[in-house]
């Protein structure tokens, strides 16, 4: 029975674990690209309304337009001024 050298067979089994550690880093990326593509288009807009003296303004108005579309959104802000816009 003949057995390759023991710096062969190491090499061979280095090459065979370098291997399948890219196809896992690669198989990882397959799932994770698309997710933070998709979260690319889910922005949205909030802040907090106050007048000139600093205090927030309840129940103000607050409208987004989207230039492009023309389509605007309002929103109300809340009792400590906060709002969100999301789509």
């Amino acid at each position: 029975m003949h057995f390759p050298p023991l710096k062969a067979r190491s090499s061979s089994l280095n090459r065979r674990i370098q291997w399948a550690l890219t196809a896992l880093f690669l198989l990882t990326l397959t799932f994770f690209i698309p997710s933070s593509a998709h979260a690319q288009y889910r922005a949205s807009i909030q802040g907090t309304v106050t007048d000139p003296s600093g205090a927030v303004v309840a129940d103000a108005t607050v409208t987004a337009i989207n230039v492009a579309t023309g389509v605007s959104t309002t929103r109300t802000t809340m009792s400590n001024g906060f709002y969100v816009i999301s789509p």
